[in-house]
């Protein structure tokens, strides 16, 4: 978003806007799920294992069959340890809201990324501040 003000500010061409702002909306949640468990070398099998969640759903999320709710999508994003940046990506593909530092959930959310917390690391810091933990389901 800001990069897109920041051409927008520029004086871009339009087209030019337009086309940046689309490539995130033509790439699927699965295809960028799946590059980033190549990437990593993370495989499908440990991360639904660390996420704690039945291998059917798993799979299922990872094939598109499954939406994720925004809560199993930072999960993912702590097990395959992405960076801030990636996961705000993985957040926005997904239409889930990135985080946001003025809220202090997701604040506390983004220090245990950028320190490289695991999910049950990230849980205990949530619910040692008084945050809902990331393995309460919310509908979001």
């Amino acid at each position: 978003t800001v990069g897109l003000m920041q051409m927008i500010e520029e004086g871009a061409p339009i087209d030019r806007v337009l086309s940046i702002s689309s490539e995130t909306s033509c790439i699927s949640l699965e295809s960028y799920l799946n590059s980033l468990i190549e990437n990593y070398g993370v495989s499908k099998h440990t991360i639904i294992e660390k996420l704690n969640v039945s291998r059917s759903y798993g799979y299922q999320i990872f094939s598109g069959v499954r939406k994720p709710n925004r809560n199993t999508l930072i999960k993912i994003a702590l097990v395959i340890g992405l960076d801030v940046e990636q996961t705000q990506r993985l957040l926005k593909i997904a239409q889930k809201g990135e985080l946001y530092a003025k809220v202090r959930r997701d604040f506390a959310i983004l220090y245990a990324i950028r320190n490289k917390f695991t999910v049950f690391d990230t849980e205990e810091l949530l619910e040692s501040i008084g945050e809902d933990i990331l393995s309460i389901e919310r509908d979001d």
